[in-house]
């Protein structure tokens, strides 16, 4: 990603934006960066904490994912597209991504997420999307 990046001079290094070590990939910057990985064991371990089972998620889970769910399937996978979109955002910002920094970006959009489902008249379906969550959230 940086390397496309650095060809067109739009950074200064074709290197990880986090590790300054290796070069940059998709791949790399959403799973095997040492900075990333850290924070995927951090979300991972909450969520097992949470879920009271053990939860792990894959390289293929992280870019596609989590498909082998046969219960919060919807929110899981939520979960896991904010945790990109919040990886994302700390490498622009150039800053370590934090499990306590996302939780309160997660609890942000538990939030909005309740005011439209309540000015639409769907709470019912927040509650059952959020239920796991809300508790340790709100």
């Amino acid at each position: 990603m940086n390397d496309k990046l650095f060809k067109f001079k739009l950074v200064d290094s074709p290197c990880c934006t986090f590790g300054k070590t290796n070069e940059e990939s998709l791949e790399h910057l959403l799973f095997f960066c040492k900075k990333t990985e850290f924070f995927w064991k951090e979300v991972v371990s909450w969520l097992g904490i949470l879920k009271n089972e053990r939860v792990d998620f894959s390289l293929i889970d992280v870019l596609f994912g989590k498909f082998d769910l046969d219960e919060d399937f919807i929110v899981i996978n939520h979960i896991l597209l904010l945790a990109k979109f919040y990886i994302y955002g700390s490498k622009l910002d150039n800053t370590k991504p934090s499990l306590e920094v996302f939780k309160a970006k997660l609890k942000a959009t538990l939030n909005t997420e309740f005011v439209i489902a309540k000015r639409n008249g769907k709470l019912a379906q927040y509650y059952k999307k959020w239920e796991s969550f809300i508790s340790v959230l709100v």
